[in-house]
């Protein structure tokens, strides 16, 4: 099996959790490529994403956490997030690295990948099958706005709040 992972710069435990299973997968046999989705725009589109969010964290948390907050309110409406909107403009880039490569499968351990793969799934696009695993210890915001085949969880504990969301049958 051919495998993409998918992660984004944006904090160590999406990278780490990423590189755990692609290095699990290639010991096991599968060809494995890890790749952070925004470098197929170009590399400072990539590099303003990871920063900005780690920025925002490090220097400001408490502006961070206000972010996250007002996520968490956002998320109760009835329309997708601006995160979601944004990451749409990737669909097309993401869809040709896809038809190109050919993968049997795509996992991705960050929320921004995610959403890219569903727009392409719901636009129907050719999309293998897709699996998110989650690097937090909650259900994060938007992450609801998703649609991919498999969800993987952290902890059995958090079953139930991932399936109030919609992200576990």
């Amino acid at each position: 099996m051919d495998a993409l992972m998918l992660t984004c710069g944006t904090g160590g435990g999406h990278n780490s959790a990423c590189a755990a299973v692609a290095e699990a997968m290639a010991a096991r046999g599968h060809g494995v490529r890890t790749l952070n989705p925004y470098t197929l725009k170009n590399d400072q589109v990539a590099e303003v994403i990871d920063k900005a969010y780690i920025l925002l964290a490090q220097k400001a948390p408490s502006a961070f956490g206000a972010v996250y907050k007002l996520g968490n309110a956002y998320r109760e409406l009835p329309f997708p997030s601006p995160v979601y909107q944004i990451n749409r403009q990737m669909e097309p880039v993401l869809e040709r690295y896809i038809e190109e490569h050919h993968f049997d499968a795509i996992v991705t351990t960050h929320l921004f990948p995610a959403e890219i793969l569903t727009n392409m799934k719901r636009r129907e696009r050719n999309v293998p099958r897709t699996y998110f695993i989650a690097t937090d210890y909650t259900c994060i915001p938007f992450t609801e706005e998703t649609d991919l085949d498999r969800y993987i969880i952290p902890a059995k504990e958090l079953t139930e709040e991932f399936a109030a969301r919609g992200q576990l049958p």
